[in-house]
């Protein structure tokens, strides 16, 4: 894939920046969104500018081709692991 718009959630963590950084490198323009909750801005690549944002934000890019969903959330507090699932899947549908 190249000369594509692409957002990345989840961009800074681990899995996020490796990818982000890998797309970017192949000449593709990467959103990288990412709260820094479990990831650094400095993971990214130099050239690859991070965007502070969380998925349910309301002003999320809509002029992308392409979306790599990469981010999730530590487990809330009083969340039986039977739910995270669910809670992860209504969190996440603003996308």
């Amino acid at each position: 894939m190249q000369d594509a718009q692409v957002l990345v959630t989840g961009g800074a963590g681990f899995i996020g920046s490796n990818l982000a950084n890998q797309l970017a490198d192949a000449g593709n323009d990467v959103i990288p969104l990412d709260n820094d909750y479990l990831g650094a801005a400095d993971n990214l690549a130099d050239g690859v500018e991070h965007v502070d944002g969380d998925v349910p934000d309301d002003d999320l890019p809509t002029d992308v081709g392409v979306v790599f969903h990469r981010s999730t959330r530590r487990m809330p507090r009083g969340l039986t692991p039977w739910r995270k699932p669910t809670w992860t899947l209504l969190k996440h549908m603003n996308l």
